[in-house]
């Protein structure tokens, strides 16, 4: 049973999650404003993004956080991949639209088939487990 106090405890814990998420998001967009533009352009590559996706990734609440376990669900291993298509496929998560039904889909036992007609990654993650 939920009490009263449990329940503001419960609340405030996902305020404070919350606010450090936004803090450490802000200090990351004051790094990159701070950089000469060839550095954050460097970065950028290396990170396998565009200057066009940058706005999205920074202004998202997303991440890549669901990879590891669709990796798992195709049956792949993240360190035989290449590090540019792994990039690729951590881009793509973070900007996905579909993460509500994919933690639904991973929780629920979904196969990989089933996983692949939602995500966008799907059929990557397909060809590469062949």
């Amino acid at each position: 049973m939920t009490t009263p106090l449990s329940a503001a405890l419960g609340l405030a814990g996902g305020y404070r999650r919350r606010l450090r998420t936004g803090l450490q998001r802000w200090r990351e967009r004051q790094e990159l404003a701070a950089l000469a533009p060839r550095e954050r352009d460097r970065i950028l590559m290396d990170a396998g993004l565009q200057a066009s996706d940058l706005a999205s990734v920074l202004g998202s609440r997303a991440d890549a956080g669901e990879l590891p376990a669709m990796l798992d669900r195709f049956g792949l291993d993240p360190r035989r991949i290449e590090p540019g298509v792994l990039r690729d496929l951590q881009r793509v998560c973070t900007l996905c639209s579909a993460k509500r039904q994919c933690r639904r889909a991973l929780a629920g036992g979904a196969d990989a088939e089933a996983c692949r007609r939602f995500c966008p990654n799907g059929d990557t993650l397909r060809a590469l487990g062949r």
